[in-house]
Parts: structure tokens; sequence; C-alpha cells
């Protein structure tokens, strides 16, 4: 098993082109696993994963100012700490990871309904009908809702970075589902399931911010729904 190179090329070629903002929201690497669903938030990285993260901090772009963000939970937390490791084996500087709801599963408002939910659906079912809206907003944030908040987080970031600036914010595999989808027409019936490390890259260009992935064959500009900036 490799680890998931796409995000990590998709960074590296936005380098190339001079590129100077760019933020990307991954995936955590690969992670441990237990039946007691209830054991959820505990499951840490496996040994594989750990080696993962520290092979994609080594390969991004040298010479930025690297600054790591996560979710709360574990496993994201050492992803971010890892990938500082292996870009700091080349010699690159980061700031200390932040941990920030936006890239936590904040939208889970009624944690024990929503395991509820998930014990009736296989996860691409359950995805479809939170995209769908089939879940009541008292238990679930909505899809769109909380596209909204991760992507106003992240551009907000960078209307206020230097030139220079690499973010890379570490968060889940249903964070990314829905910023796929809803920033990207990329649903996953079509394009698959998360892997990895895998993400989204939001950059600004010019004044302009756009949103891209490595199965996208050009960057979009704002879906109809984001925040006017």
């Amino acid at each position: 098993m490799n680890f998931c190179k796409d995000t990590l090329n998709v960074i590296c070629d936005l380098h190339g082109q001079g590129i100077e903002k760019v933020a990307a929201i991954i995936r955590h690497s690969a992670r441990n696993y237990d039946d007691d669903s209830r054991m959820e938030p505990f499951m840490c990285l496996t040994d594989e994963g750990k080696s993962f993260c520290s092979a994609f901090g080594e390969g991004l772009p040298d010479n930025r100012a690297l600054r790591l963000y996560s979710s709360h939970i574990g496993r994201c937390i050492e992803t971010a700490y890892l990938v500082d490791k292996g870009y700091s084996k080349n010699g690159g500087k980061t700031d200390d990871t932040i941990v920030v709801s936006e890239l936590s599963p904040f939208y889970v408002l009624d944690f024990m309904k929503t395991i509820e939910i998930i014990k009736e659906h296989d996860l691409m079912t359950f995805i479809r009908n939170w995209i769908d809206g089939k879940f009541d907003e008292s238990i679930l944030m909505s899809a769109e809702a909380s596209v909204r908040q991760m992507i106003t987080f992240i551009t907000d970031q960078l209307n206020t970075s230097d030139n220079g600036a690499l973010y890379i914010c570490v968060s889940h595999d249903w964070n990314i589902y829905l910023l796929k989808e809803l920033g990207l027409n990329l649903p996953h019936e079509e394009y698959g399931k998360i892997d990895y490390l895998e993400g989204i890259v939001i950059y600004e260009n010019n004044g302009e911010f756009y949103i891209t992935n490595h199965q996208m064959k050009q960057a979009m500009t704002y879906p109809q729904f984001w925040p006017t900036f």
C-alpha cells in the first residue's frame, strides 16, 4: 500500500506555476479501526500511516512558510505532527500545529443519534443522504452549511497570509466528501472513496480564489453558495 500522492502532486504543480498562497485540506493518514463505534474518536494512526505522513512532509515544496492546522481528533493531530517532522528533514520551518473546530466533526450536533444513523447505513449511503438533506439539522448540520464553514476558514487564512504561505489542514473523509461534491461537483458515486492523505486544494491567484483536486481538469472559482469576499 502506498500513500496517496495525488494531493501532494497538485500542491507541487501549483508551486511550480509560482502560485504563492496555497491551502490543502487533506484526510488524515492510515488509521486503526475498532468494531465498537464508540471508540471511533480514539483510533490513531497505524505504523504504516505514520510513515506516509513523513513521506508527505518530505515531498512538500521547499522554502515555503508551512502552517499546519488539524482537527481535534488524535489521528489528525498525529498526521499534522508527522508531516511537520517530514518537512523539517529537508530543513523546512513550520509553526506549531493549531487545532481548529472547522476541520473537526463540528457538524455533529447530536453524537449518539448520529451513531444510530451510521449503524443504519453504509458510509456511501450515509454521505449521499446527508448531502441530499435527509437528516434532521438538529442532529447533523446541513452539508452546505458545513462546507461553507470550512471554505470560509481556509479563505480567511489565505486572505491574511503573506506570499509563500502553504497551509496543510488535516481533517476527515466525511469533510472531504462534502467538499468534493459541493465544492467541485465530484460525487463519490462517480469519483470513488476518499483515500488517506487525499484532499482538495484552495489557492489565491491574482485576487481570486480557486478550488481544485487531482480529479479536476481545471480549477473552479466560487460555487454559487460560497460567501462573498
